[in-house]
């Protein structure tokens, strides 16, 4: 697996409530390499539950964009409240598996 450091979070209208963005230096941490994948984010699991595969992801598109600001994570509001309304996260990536760890 592969994973961020921490990422700010940035409240967009920008972005859809099916769709995150991330610069593509950190996009790389992640080993994505292209502008847009079609991904499964989870959220509320532990690192544990995640790696095993158990919690429901939710469809979402994550762009990579020179636009969004290097390590930062541009969200949706309501997104944002409904992680928890956390001021930085981190990506965690199993394939095209992604956790969203709060903090």
């Amino acid at each position: 697996m592969k994973k961020t450091g921490a990422l700010k979070v940035l409240k967009s209208s920008r972005v859809t409530t099916s769709e995150f963005s991330i610069h593509p230096n950190d996009g790389f941490d992640l080993g994505l390499m292209t502008t847009q994948y079609e991904i499964q984010v989870f959220h509320g699991v532990s690192l544990d539950e995640f790696t095993q595969g158990k919690g429901a992801g939710t469809p979402a598109k994550l762009k990579l964009l020179n636009e969004c600001p290097k390590e930062s994570f541009e969200v949706h509001p309501k997104v944002w409240e409904s992680l928890g309304s956390p001021k930085t996260v981190i990506l965690i990536a199993d394939g095209m598996r992604i956790l969203v760890q709060g903090h």
